[in-house]
Formats: structure tokens, C-alpha cells, sequence
């Protein structure tokens, strides 16, 4: 489902803003000046679809009305004593409202499943519906600590916070959404290789990326190594079937033959060419060999085999050729390869000297995970709310922003919502642009 119109009131007891999205198609562009809360509404719309009520409650506004492409409409509004009532008017059904207070929380059980699967080493029960988050000092209810650590700990997913009425779960189901804010630079990760001492770390983001791509690329060829294995069981009892059949089956000429062959070693040299393959030697047929039906045979049925087993790597390959012709385009003086073994090789095209992922920019760094995140680790999602992707990059980076961002799509697609208050970014598509002013 996709929502076509966004529209709050006196956001930060001020601002209202009515944004219509239904005559655009992938991106959309809310571009506006600081402090007219662009963040922040990517924020609760985030919060909507993540079930963390506890945001809406401490943001401050007076209503959120949000319009679907199937013409429900979902308005949330704050209540006195801390409470939100959200309501659904459908054309094809009884208006649907309740309160948040209604939704009652299981606590006694929420409780004993926090427990049981975070560590206290983590964590710390304070009263009946609060927690404290050890390293940082945070205060969390239930629901908050559910939703910080469900990615950690996927058993929490299935736990019953809220008795949400089907209909309000239904709408909240209906759109997976992803927030990138702008601290994208450095990620938390919890270190389980402390025995003594488990616990969130911050680390570079570009380096666990970097971690997590030659864990992409061990796992692609691992695919292609069982298909081939697989494939080579079975080739004997296939070549002998097709020799009792060989009447029925064409004979390549030779020159088909060659054809079939330079289009299976391309296919090679462009997997070895952005290094998902290493370098071998090249395939040379004798001289003046007589190509009978025994012999056609077995060629077609190493070309058919062939194919198979590179089919593991289409589409790693189309993600890499991308992201390196992305990244290559932008950075100077740098070049961007990738080896099988030891996933991205950064080298300073004057010095040829490598150079380590944590030595470039800030600005090429926000490229580099942008770029990656949206490539390799966006996936199964509907709705990507990306704030200010201009942070650190360069006003000709800017510029080109967009139309990489068109290439990403078209390999991955995706829905995105960008906040941003830099024009560069907008560039030439304007029709893509909702401007926030002080007026609305």
C-alpha cells in the first residue's frame, strides 16, 4: 500500500504542512528550511509503521492524517493525559477509532520475555514498566526496549506488546519502512565475543560493511560451488541419456558452436573484470577438429552446465558493477576494485598505494555506505525515508545524487521519501520536489 497525502498539524505547536505524494512515482523531495520539522516528520512517520507510539506521544503536535492509495485514511490525534486516539475512514466501511490507553499492554508477560532474552548485562528492570539501558543510563518502557533490540534478539518480533484492533495492525503491516537519519557514519553493534562483558558497541559503519560484503561474497560462491557440484553429479547420466536421444537433437555447426563459446567467456571476463571470479585461462578449441553429433552433444550440454553455474553470481554482479561505477564516478584520485578473497580494495590512483576504507572522506564515506546500504542490505522493504543525503558531499555530488539514486532503483526497486533543505540536490527535478514554507 502507498500513501499518497501526509498532512500534520501544529507540529512544534506551529507548523502545518500538507504534503501530496500521488503524482509522484519513486522519490519524493521535501525540501524546506531548518527547523520547520522535515526530520522529524520522517521520524513519526517512521514511528507509525515501527509501533512506537512512544515517539508520537513525545513529539509535539496536534494531528497527523495520512491518505492510502485505496482511500483509507488514518488520522492520529493526541489526546489529553498522554494519549493518542487513532480513527480509519473507509468509503467501503464504519468509520474505526480507538485509544491508545485501550490497547492494553500484557506487562507481567512482556516482562518475563525481555528478560528472558536480553541479557541483564544489558539491561536493568527498574519498576513495572521500566528499563534502563546500562551503558547509556536511557530510561525505556516495554515497548521501546522491544523495539531497540528486536533486530538482535528476533524472538522479541513475536511478542504481544499491544492488543492492536486488526484493522489498526492491518494498516501498520502494510508499508515496511526504513529510516536512515543522518548519523549513518558510525552504527551500533552488539559484541557478543565478550564473555564477561557483552555489550552495544559503536563502530564504523564502513567497516562493517566492509565485513559484511566479503560475507556476501563467500556466500555467493558457496551457492555457485554447490550448483556446480550438484551439476557435475549429475553430467554422466545426462550425456548418456542425450547420446541414446542424439537423433533427436540438432547438431551445432561449427561456427554456431564458437559463437556460444565467446558468449560464455565474456560472460567470465566481465565476472573476473569486477572481481566475483578469478582470472583464468582462456578456452582454445584444437584446429580442425570434426564437430560429429557425439561431440555436439557433449559442447551443448558444457554450455548449458556453464551458464548454470555462473547464474549463482547475476546478481551480485549486477549490485557490484553498479556500486563500483557509482563510486568510481565520484571519488578522486581513487579507484574502487574488489577482490574475491578480500571484498573492497581502495587505491590512490598517483600514489598506487592502497588505501584503508576509515582514510577517506567524510564525504566519501556517506557515498560509500549510502550507496551500499541501498544496494546490498535494502531489501523486503516498501518505504525508505533518507534524511539529508547531502551531509559531507560535495555540490557537484549533490547534483548527480538524484540520478544515481534513479540507477539504484532500477536494480532495486524501492519507494523513497528524502528530506533535505539543499536545492543541489533537487537539481533539475523539480517535479519531484514538495517545499515546506512557514505559510503552511
Amino acid at each position: 500500500m502507498k500513501i499518497i497525502k501526509y498532512s500534520i498539524t501544529k507540529l512544534f505547536n506551529t507548523f502545518n504542512h500538507d504534503i501530496d505524494f500521488s503524482d509522484k512515482e519513486n522519490i519524493s523531495i521535501i525540501l524546506g528550511q531548518n527547523g520547520l520539522g522535515k526530520t522529524t516528520m520522517l521520524s513519526l512517520l517512521n514511528a507509525i509503521f515501527s509501533h512506537n507510539f512512544q515517539t508520537l506521544l513525545n513529539t509535539s503536535f496536534e494531528s497527523i492524517k495520512l491518505t492510502f492509495e485505496n482511500e483509507q485514511t488514518l488520522f492520529i490525534e493526541k489526546a489529553k493525559e498522554e494519549d493518542l486516539v487513532f480513527q480509519l475512514k473507509d468509503k467501503s466501511s464504519k468509520d474505526k477509532k480507538v485509544k491508545l490507553s485501550q490497547i492494553i499492554a500484557n506487562t507481567e508477560k512482556n516482562r518475563r520475555m525481555i528478560r528472558k532474552f536480553i541479557p541483564i548485562e544489558i539491561v536493568r528492570h527498574i519498576d513495572e514498566d521500566t528499563w534502563q539501558i546500562r551503558q547509556t543510563g536511557e530510561i525505556l518502557n516495554s515497548v521501546e526496549i522491544v523495539n531497540l533490540f528486536k533486530e538482535q534478539y528476533p524472538q522479541l518480533k513475536d511478542l504481544d506488546i499491544w492488543k492492536y484492533p486488526q484493522w489498526l495492525e492491518n494498516i501498520i503491516l502494510s508499508i515496511h519502512v526504513e529510516f536512515i537519519s543522518t548519523k549513518r557514519l558510525q552504527t551500533q553493534v552488539y559484541d557478543e565475543s565478550r564473555i564477561m562483558s557483552r555489550r552495544w558497541e559503536a563502530r564504523n559503519t564502513i567497516d562493517e560493511y566492509a565485513k559484511d560484503f566479503i560475507n556476501r561474497l563467500t556466500a555467493t560462491r558457496n551457492e555457485a560451488s554447490n550448483i556446480a557440484s550438484e551439476i557435475d553429479k549429475t553430467y554422466p547420466n545426462r550425456l548418456i541419456e542425450r547420446f541414446n536421444q542424439n537423433d533427436l537433437e540438432k547438431k551445432s555447426n561449427i561456427k554456431t558452436l564458437i559463437s556460444n563459446l565467446q558468449l560464455l567467456d565474456n560472460k567470465r571476463k566481465d565476472l573476473i573484470e569486477v572481481g566475483l571470479m578469478e582470472s583464468s585461462t582462456d578456452l582454445v578449441l584444437q584446429q580442425n577438429f570434426q564437430l560429429n553429433n557425439e561431440i555436439s552433444i557433449a559442447f551443448n550440454i558444457y554450455l548449458e552446465d556453464s551458464h548454470r553455474k555462473l547464474e549463482a553470481y547475476n546478481e551480485m554482479y549486477q549490485r557490484v558493477k553498479l556500486f563500483v561505477d557509482l563510486i568510481n564516478k565520484h571519488f578522486l584520485y581513487k579507484k574502487v576494485t574488489i577482490d574475491i578473497n578480500k571484498g573492497f580494495i581502495i587505491q590512490s590512483t598517483i600514489t598506487k598505494q592502497n588505501i584503508s576504507l576509515n582514510q577517506l572522506s567524510s564525504g566519501e564515506q556517506h557515498m560509500f555506505i549510502l550507496y551500499y546500504h541501498l544496494l546490498f542490505n535494502y531489501t523486503n522493504k516498501t518505504l525508505l525515508l533518507l534524511d539529508e543525503p547531502e551531509i559531507s558531499l560535495h555540490i557537484s555530488w549533490q547534483k548527480d545524487f538524484i540520478d544515481s539514486l534513479n540507477q539504484i532503483i532500477k536494480l532495486n526497486p524501492m519507494t523513497i521519501i528524502i528530506a533535505t533543505h539543499a536545492p543541489a540536490i533537487v537539481r533539475n527535478h523539480w517535479p519531484l520536489t514538495i517545499e515546506l514554507n512557514i505559510e503552511d
